[in-house]
């Protein structure tokens, strides 16, 4: 469990590194304040539908939460560690915002389940609300991280090479 809680600390901090800066970062790279909304809309509402999905794909026995849990993460960290290398495309830039909100989501569908299995079901609920405190410090030290991260730096695509 003790894992989980840390894994949570520190997908939150580059989550927040991503979400905070992935606009300026567009922007600096030919797109328009339009766009970037349009980005950002994108990723909310891909991470509605994923949450879905990968709810009702955590139903099978065949998939496992573990796999899902880390696995988005590791594809979202692929792609963030790609994205200089694709960032003056538009539809590169969608295709990465359908990457952020389908990935940064999908945490919250399994943690329940994957608490279940490492503590029973007498100490689910202290065992998730462990989860979701670490995942708390997680997004109260990503936001203050990226801003000084970017005073220091004062580039944003070394932030995107950090962050995950």
């Amino acid at each position: 469990l003790f894992c989980v809680c840390i894994s949570g600390v520190f997908l939150n901090v580059g989550i927040f590194l991503v979400y905070l800066h992935f606009p300026t970062y567009a922007m600096e790279n030919s797109s328009t304040e339009v766009e970037v909304s349009w980005y950002i809309s994108i990723a909310g509402i891909s991470s509605c539908v994923g949450r879905i999905l990968l709810g009702m794909a955590t139903n099978s026995e065949d998939v496992s939460e573990d796999i899902v849990f880390f696995g988005t993460y590791s594809i979202l960290g692929g792609a963030t560690i790609l994205l200089p290398s694709f960032i003056k495309f538009h539809y590169a830039k969608i295709c990465y915002s359908i990457l952020l909100g389908v990935n940064s989501g999908s945490c919250y569908v399994v943690i329940n389940t994957i608490v279940l299995r490492l503590t029973g079901p007498n100490h689910v609920a202290q065992g998730t609300g462990y989860v979701l405190a670490y995942i708390g410090v997680g997004t109260l030290i990503g936001p203050p991280l990226a801003g000084k991260l970017f005073d220091v730096v004062s580039y944003t695509s070394l932030i995107f090479k950090y962050s995950k």
